[in-house]
């Protein structure tokens, strides 16, 4: 159900910029982020969105930080917990 209305609230927010749910996540995807160490200390800077991303960005009223704390987490998978 949450899926449902996140795709909707998507669907109306992007219907003015012509692109559908999945074409604007997977515009979206493509989105990274860069961690930067100077000597011990280390941030997460996020890169300049592109023109398409702006756009998205936008509509949904996000705007992004140029940088981030950085955080060491361990990620466990489904494989490593196997083990």
């Amino acid at each position: 159900m949450l899926s449902y209305k996140i795709e909707r609230y998507l669907r109306e927010k992007w219907q003015k910029i012509d692109l559908t749910v999945h074409e604007g996540i997977n515009i979206l995807s493509q989105f990274s982020s860069i961690i930067l160490t100077i000597g011990e200390k280390k941030t997460v800077q996020v890169p300049g969105a592109d023109k398409n991303d702006k756009k998205l960005l936008r509509s949904l009223n996000i705007k992004l930080p140029s940088t981030i704390p950085y955080k060491e987490v361990k990620i466990d998978t489904r494989k490593k917990l196997k083990k």
